[in-house]
């Protein structure tokens, strides 16, 4: 691996690691501009690699297992899918957005009344049908930073990523986030053992 490729992957990972700290602590004005910066700086350690990889047999090998990972990752996938989303399309990947919650009411016919309030002690949101009927809780999400789905140079939508490396994650973006620093922070770990 070019020497050159690691130090510029370095600097990637550190605008990376930066923007996890300012989305941390931004303003909902602030979200979507901090993580823009983030999959900018995720996607270009990617390209420092593949660059430094050139005319380097081993690198090139070594970074095409990379590459097929990156693809079958559902995290690593939607991170990249995301920069090229927005970067040549018109897509937000990620905003702040109202609470909200879908729930199925398990009802043909009329739609029953319900009730959504937050519990006094717990501070969770609660949501019951009045007349005590079944009713299943679909999704929940509360306000602040969300993903959103991104589509794919061949017109495929992902939806953002509720697994990395075969287990679950927190489908947040500070949470997606720090999990794909980490990863291409190790990636380029082991790209530094590859020959110059």
């Amino acid at each position: 691996m070019n020497p050159k490729a690691i130090e510029i992957a370095l600097s990637r990972i550190r605008v990376a690691e930066r923007a996890i700290a300012d989305l941390e602590r931004c303003n909902e004005d602030e979200c979507q501009d901090h993580w823009f910066v983030f999959i900018t700086a995720f996607k270009s350690v990617y390209t420092a690699l593949q660059e430094g990889a050139k005319g380097r047999p081993q690198s090139l090998q070594w970074m095409g297992g990379r590459n097929r990972e990156r693809r079958a990752d559902a995290l690593l996938r939607y991170l990249y899918v995301a920069r090229n989303d927005e970067e040549h399309g018109l897509t937000i990947s990620a905003s702040n957005t109202m609470a909200s919650i879908t729930v199925d009411l398990e009802e043909d016919g009329e739609i029953p009344s319900i009730r959504v309030y937050q519990h006094p002690e717990t501070r969770l949101i609660v949501v019951e049908r009045t007349d005590g009927g079944a009713m299943t809780v679909l999704h929940q999400q509360g306000p602040g930073p969300t993903l959103h789905p991104v589509r794919d140079r061949d017109g495929s939508v992902l939806m953002p990523p509720r697994e990395h490396l075969g287990g679950p994650i927190e489908c947040q973006p500070i949470q997606v986030a720090k999990a794909g620093a980490a990863y291409v922070k190790a990636l380029v770990a082991r790209a530094e053992k590859l020959p110059a």
